[in-house]
């Protein structure tokens, strides 16, 4: 009969907040497009997190015709006597949209040019190998940031027209396929 009364009464004081402990807060995190979504109307984002910051994630997405603009929360845990790791790790946040990319210009990044490492695929006995992002339906300066963020280059190619808005309409090697680091995506880029 004690030892249950025991783990009645350690159940509820772990039950039980801690003085002056406070709700997690949200707090803005630096991000930056990892690719375009499979449907075509989404995103993937890179952010950057650590210490008491991570997830839940909640994108806020503004859209109008020519641009979207996306800011990434996450939660923060921090508070009085939270000892927080001295960490700094990266995730992906898929960021649902509206409408369709159709190259439109995507406002509200935070991240400077070197943060995101490369990540390469190693299979025993072979070459390491590149995961390439998906690009379709980005605008070419968006593609050609998103492969430089990996180490990857890039050749444009121009179809059909050149005025207003344009977009990537076809890559080769395809999203999601591997190449080796360092390598070229050819880029078909073209009105919407």
């Amino acid at each position: 009969m004690g030892a249950a009364l025991l783990v009645t009464v350690l159940a509820a004081l772990a039950l039980t907040p801690v003085a002056g402990s406070q709700a997690p807060s949200e707090v803005s995190v630096p991000w930056d497009v990892s690719e375009a979504g499979l449907d075509g109307e989404s995103l993937q984002v890179v952010v950057q997190i650590g210490g008491c910051v991570g997830p839940p994630f909640r994108p806020v997405v503004e859209e109008t015709a020519d641009s979207i603009r996306i800011s990434v929360f996450a939660t923060d845990d921090s508070g009085p006597g939270l000892a927080c790791p001295d960490n700094i790790v990266y995730g992906l946040v898929r960021v649902p949209l509206a409408g369709p990319l159709n190259g439109r210009s995507i406002r509200g990044r935070s991240f400077t040019q070197g943060l995101v490492r490369p990540t390469f695929v190693t299979v025993p006995g072979h070459k390491p190998r590149q995961r390439v992002p998906l690009l379709i339906g980005l605008n070419s300066s968006e593609a050609r940031r998103a492969l430089r963020l990996r180490g990857l280059r890039y050749k444009l190619r121009s179809s059909r027209g050149h005025g207003g808005r344009t977009q990537v309409r076809g890559q080769a090697p395809g999203g999601g396929r591997t190449i080796r680091p360092h390598g070229t995506v050819r880029l078909l880029v073209g009105l919407p």
